[in-house]
């Protein structure tokens, strides 16, 4: 118990507070030449924290629509988080949107809404398996069947002591966790290679 408090304190460290959210969410919308592919997986875990070009690509998306930063890889013998954390393979990344905060949380929910869209087309065509936000979680693996954004319809999410620990990151109240499949993190999914041009 000692060092998974010690764990999310470290992460709290780490993680930067969210603006105080003054921006809303200002999405694109694009025409595709392809379908959007069916739901990714999460890829096997091999530690290579640097940015993939996708994941980079994505959370400068959100940035750009909103304003909001973000951050992403983790040296592999890190100890934020779990140990097999996609974060140490560069197909994660955080987007410092604060769901207790109604302001920052409205963009949220548009950002899940636009990922949801239509299908999930947004979702589905950028690679994204799994989303932790407001201490709830949603993945390909287990929700494929249940596409909504809203979270009140997600599982609860009850990794590092939540739902009932204090620490906001943990239960990432503070902030949006997206991982990537490897296509999507890698700029090879039709979110990247099937847009229209012009």
């Amino acid at each position: 118990m000692r060092r998974l408090v010690a764990l999310l304190v470290a992460t709290a460290a780490l993680l930067p507070s969210a603006p105080t959210a003054e921006a809303r969410m200002a999405l694109p919308n694009y025409r595709f030449t392809k379908a959007a592919e069916g739901f990714g997986r999460v890829a096997e875990f091999e530690c290579a924290p640097t940015f993939r070009a996708g994941t980079r690509a994505f959370a400068e998306l959100v940035r750009n629509a909103s304003g909001y930063r973000y951050d992403g890889p983790r040296d592999c013998d890190s100890p934020v988080g779990s140990p097999t954390s996609q974060h140490k393979t560069g197909r994660a990344v955080d987007l410092f949107i604060d769901h207790r905060n109604s302001a920052a949380q409205d963009d949220g929910v548009a950002l899940m809404q636009w990922l949801f869209a239509r299908d999930a087309q947004n979702l589905r065509r950028l690679g994204v398996v799994e989303i932790i936000w407001g201490g709830r979680i949603w993945t390909t693996a287990r929700d494929s069947d249940n596409v909504t954004w809203r979270l009140r319809n997600w599982r609860v999410f009850t990794s590092f002591g939540c739902p009932n620990s204090r620490t906001p990151t943990a239960c990432h109240l503070d902030h949006i966790h997206i991982t990537l499949s490897t296509p999507g993190s890698e700029k090879r999914s039709t979110f990247w290679t099937a847009r229209a041009t012009g």
